[in-house]
């Protein structure tokens, strides 16, 4: 482990004047966010999980649906003769069918927009990250993640959440943090 963290080290100390180097001999400015809590906190993320919630909820009402089918006629079956017995152990069996085929295909929905809106939030954070970046002047942005250590005065997660939550809701952010323990989560005004 300590290996891994030197090593880390190592390569960041070799890699910053590269950066330098890079940008014409100008000052390399490095800001951070943390990705998770601005994937968690946006206004975005947060009506997706409420749609995620209400769809998943409506699924499992169809899904339950075809389960109390297949309980009636497991009932019928068992106060039934042996003829109709086999009648509807086929209607059973095709009932199961239905239920197994019914769920796959709600999963492979729940996945896709599950996917789909990974793809749009993280666009979104790219977008939010470079508009802050360039009004603050930074160079690069980095995860805080991935962060050996980190300066908090560089933390632009709350400056990305208002861009984000602004993009989102078409409103003009607040302008100021609030002031608070850590970095606080953006509710603008609806």
């Amino acid at each position: 482990m300590l290996r891994k963290v030197l090593l880390i080290l190592l390569a960041t100390a070799s890699f910053l004047p590269a950066c330098v180097a890079a940008t014409g001999g100008k000052a390399v400015k490095i800001g951070f966010i943390s990705l998770k809590k601005v994937s968690e906190e946006s206004l975005k993320s947060k009506a997706f999980k409420e749609e995620m919630r209400k769809l998943l909820e409506e699924k499992t009402k169809a899904l339950d649906a075809v389960r109390k089918e297949i309980a009636d006629l497991q009932t019928a079956r068992a106060l039934s003769g042996p003829e109709q017995a086999k009648k509807e152990e086929q209607k059973i069996a095709q009932k199961i069918l239905e239920l197994n085929n019914l769920n796959k295909e709600h999963s492979r929905e729940l996945q896709k927009k599950q996917l789909l809106f990974e793809k749009e939030i993280l666009q979104d954070i790219g977008e939010a990250v470079k508009e802050v970046a360039e009004d603050e002047g930074y160079t690069w942005v980095l995860f805080d993640e991935v962060l050996v250590y980190k300066d908090e005065s560089a933390d632009l997660t709350f400056q990305t959440l208002v861009k984000m939550n602004k993009k989102y809701t078409g409103q003009s952010p607040p302008a100021e943090a609030p002031t608070g323990s850590g970095q606080p989560e953006t509710k603008p005004e609806k």
